[in-house]
């Protein structure tokens, strides 16, 4: 049961504390928990917590995904045309959860149901010169959507991937009618992400390329627009800089050990902290010789560092 301790530094939120906390099965079936927290000065936070129960029926396994986020974000306008110099900061405590039932089909191909459940309470907003604005820039919300997805895995590691391919199709409905609060109208999301994994030389030097995509329809509320930027997507831009219903995105990133050797890392293929900075240091890693559904102790490996080509266009 290993944990990870973290300390760095972003020029937006300034320094950040960290922590992380894994337990990994030692059978199968078992289960697998991460905790992760982060803090910066001013006592906002960031928590990830995510838990996997492998096998909880026949072929089928169980992942509870929850978030949970006071920190505040740049709000730029939407749209792919919007200007950097121009926006609003905005504070509000965001949560979302995530309950998912993954069915082993033939080989390497699986399909999911999911829950998506999420939420912002809004408490303050700023201009660009730090003056507070009256009213709520978004409305507040607690937003359900049901969605399925298939998807494609053939990487040899979920969590320190060298080589594979990786594919999915997801389809989500947002019903008006079973919103606390949020959109006017429903809204219906369709996403398609492709990633392709490839040591070059050695495990040490990974090729990772991504292609995605995605379309709303209907009246998607602030959660549920398309949002690039981060640590995920369109890496080096701040986080929240491009919005809109429906957008498209690649990148190409060469992943190799910076020397000295750093604290372990995950890749870009698994789900990211929404910072700038340091995300990747409080992941686990898993050895090569791990299995998908039976994931092994976390091994030291290096830091990733890259320098990502990303087009992109976000409406």
């Amino acid at each position: 049961m290993p944990y990870r301790r973290a300390i760095g530094y972003d020029p937006v939120l300034g320094l950040i504390l960290g922590g992380a906390y894994f337990r990994f099965p030692l059978r199968t079936p078992g289960s697998f928990f991460s905790g992760q927290v982060q803090a910066i000065l001013s006592g906002q936070v960031n928590v990830l917590v995510d838990h996997t129960r492998y096998g909880l029926f026949k072929r089928t396994d169980l992942n509870v995904a929850a978030s949970f986020s006071d920190y505040f974000q740049y709000y730029f306008g939407e749209g792919s045309a919007t200007n950097a110099d121009v926006f609003e900061k905005i504070y509000a405590s965001v949560y979302q959860l995530r309950p998912k039932l993954t069915y082993d089909l033939h080989r390497s191909w699986s399909t999911s149901l999911f829950a998506d459940l999420r939420g912002r309470h809004e408490t303050r907003a700023e201009d660009r010169d730090d003056e507070q604005l009256s009213g709520q820039v978004f409305p507040d919300e607690n937003t359900l959507g049901f969605g399925a997805s298939v998807q494609l895995d053939t990487r040899d590691n979920t969590f320190s991937t060298k080589k594979g391919f990786f594919g999915q199709l997801s389809l989500e409905d947002v019903p008006r009618e079973l919103n606390v609060a949020g959109a006017d109208r429903g809204a219906l999301l369709v996403n398609a992400d492709l990633r392709y994994f490839r040591y070059i030389h050695d495990s040490r030097y990974v090729l990772a390329a991504r292609l995605s995509g995605g379309y709303a329809g209907g009246d998607p509320s602030y959660l549920f627009r398309y949002a690039l930027g981060g640590t995920n997507t369109l890496r080096g831009f701040y986080s929240n800089r491009f919005r809109g219903s429906r957008y498209y995105a690649g990148q190409v990133e060469m992943r190799f050990p910076p020397e000295p050797r750093a604290v372990a890392s995950g890749p870009a293929a698994s789900s990211s902290w929404p910072l700038p900075c340091i995300p990747n240091a409080l992941r686990p890693c898993r050895s090569q010789s791990a299995s998908r559904r039976s994931p092994s102790r976390p091994s030291p490996c290096p830091l990733r560092a890259s320098r990502p080509k990303v087009p992109y266009w976000c409406r």
